[in-house]
């Protein structure tokens, strides 16, 4: 898990997804589907996260807007 400000990140290894919280950590949002063995945050950028992945580093701003369908 990695704290950032008032968000949390957390990898869930059973099903492989990143996951984001906010709202008092009482809603959860399911991310990508990636091995992602460490994740990093800052308070000073909540809206950014960085995590490693098999091949390199992946940065995502936008985890709180999803794509649209």
């Amino acid at each position: 898990m990695q704290a950032a400000g008032s968000r949390l990140y957390a990898y869930d290894s059973r099903t492989a997804r990143v996951g984001a919280s906010s709202a008092g950590r009482k809603t959860w949002i399911r991310g990508t589907e990636e091995d992602t063995p460490a994740l990093a945050a800052s308070a000073a950028e909540p809206d950014r996260i960085d995590a490693a992945i098999l091949g390199g580093l992946r940065v995502s701003t936008d985890v709180f807007y999803p794509a649209a369908p």
